[in-house]
């Protein structure tokens, strides 16, 4: 009986250690994540493109995610400008 205890308990260690069960990944469900907060936010773009907050959240998302070209290109794309520096007291107050 103590023998098939240990067995039994022996198989339940190795089948919950191994991860062929089909599911995903840690870092996989996580680009999954990422790619899906893109996409929700390219569409929130592409309806209101007049929106500067969207742009913004899409500029921070695509640098936690390493993607410093494509977040300085939305950047770029944003056209802000300061205007001139001799009105500089009205960004700063």
């Amino acid at each position: 009986m103590k023998n098939l205890l240990v067995l039994f308990s022996l198989i339940t260690i190795i089948s919950a250690c191994s991860n062929n069960n089909g599911q995903v990944s840690g870092s996989q469900q996580t680009q999954d994540s990422l790619n899906r907060l893109l996409l929700s936010l390219r569409d929130s773009i592409k309806k209101h493109p007049t929106d500067t907050l969207f742009k913004y959240n899409l500029v921070l998302a695509l640098e936690e995610a390493g993607r410093y070209k494509e977040a300085v290109n939305v950047l770029d794309s944003m056209n802000i400008t300061m205007g001139d520096s001799a009105q500089m007291k009205v960004y700063l107050n």
